[in-house]
């Protein structure tokens, strides 16, 4: 949230019609935790917190989504809002499976998850044929690899439902910007399992000083006994262990339990609320989130009742 587009103001929050301040995030962005130095974080926060105040007209919160919750820069969020007295709601969280560098016991994930893996190559190879895992080079050409991986999405069930990335030509071309320059300075790693020389998983991820984050990956769906991703997945994991320091965050989607299994350990992402204006706003936010709790709890106890 850092420069003049940080946030955005949206004429909804959820299903209900009010302007509030939210933090900007792009497509394709899986975290949304402000780009601060964790020295000047509580500094930001204050600072931010008073800027909406002053300019607070209809808005009576700020919705920062997407917030790792271990990072200095949210636990600097979480204590000024303490020391304030300001009014913060957790509106969801959850676990992202994740690799946590130097934690003792979450080394190698689940050995079962592991030996089942293990005996899937083991089967692909005497099956298929030879089994390679690459990493591209970092002075070799990505044109290849990108069109690739195009392709192999395109070819299962994202390019059936209209979701894959050639499915849309602005979101085709963010990719490719992306993983090109990415690829150039050194961030973007570029992966593909191949069997018999034929790819059927690909996957691309960035690693900075201390994180690495997953980004795209796609499998060929013919193989999809074999757990090509997962094959993959492992190869990763193995690659990030080796980077003294380097923790990495999956970025997969809620509910993928087998990758917890892999990766053997999580990262918790929470999605907030914050009251901001007067104590005339701070009372309509405290009367909002009352209203969301109460709905929740009809919507939980009535699951099919259709909405008002």
């Amino acid at each position: 949230m850092a420069g003049r587009h940080a946030a955005a103001r949206p004429p909804r929050f959820g299903r209900w019609p009010l302007r509030i301040w939210r933090n900007w995030s792009a497509t394709n962005q899986f975290l949304g935790t402000p780009l601060v130095i964790a020295q000047s974080a509580d500094l930001f926060w204050k600072s931010l917190f008073a800027f909406l105040d002053q300019r607070a007209g209809g808005e009576i919160m700020l919705h920062v989504a997407g917030l790792d919750a271990d990072d200095p820069v949210s636990i600097a969020l979480f204590d000024r809002c303490e020391r304030e007295r300001r009014a913060f709601h957790i509106i969801h969280c959850h676990d992202r499976p994740a690799y946590r560098a130097g934690k003792q016991g979450e080394g190698r994930g689940d050995a079962k998850m592991r030996s089942r893996l293990r005996s899937l190559s083991k089967r692909l190879e005497q099956e298929h044929g030879p089994v390679t895992i690459d990493i591209l080079a970092p002075d070799a050409p990505c044109t290849a690899w990108i069109d690739a991986f195009l392709d192999l999405e395109a070819s299962g069930w994202k390019g059936r439902s209209g979701s894959a990335l050639a499915s849309d030509g602005a979101t085709q071309a963010l990719f490719c910007e992306v993983i090109e320059r990415g690829h150039a300075n050194g961030s973007a790693r570029l992966a593909t399992l191949s069997v018999g020389g034929r790819a059927i998983a690909m996957s691309s991820w960035f690693e900075a000083a201390i994180w690495g984050h997953g980004f795209k990956m796609a499998f060929d769906e013919d193989y999809r006994a074999y757990a090509p991703g997962l094959l993959l997945m492992r190869d990763i994991r193995d690659h990030i262990e080796v980077r003294p320091g380097m923790s990495f965050d999956s970025c997969v989607p809620r509910g993928a339990g087998h990758c917890h299994r892999l990766w053997g350990s999580n990262r918790k992402i929470v999605d907030g609320a914050v009251a901001i204006g007067s104590p005339w706003h701070h009372v309509q936010f405290d009367a909002l989130m009352k209203a969301r709790a109460a709905y929740a709890a009809i919507k939980a106890r009535f699951p099919d009742r259709p909405a008002p």
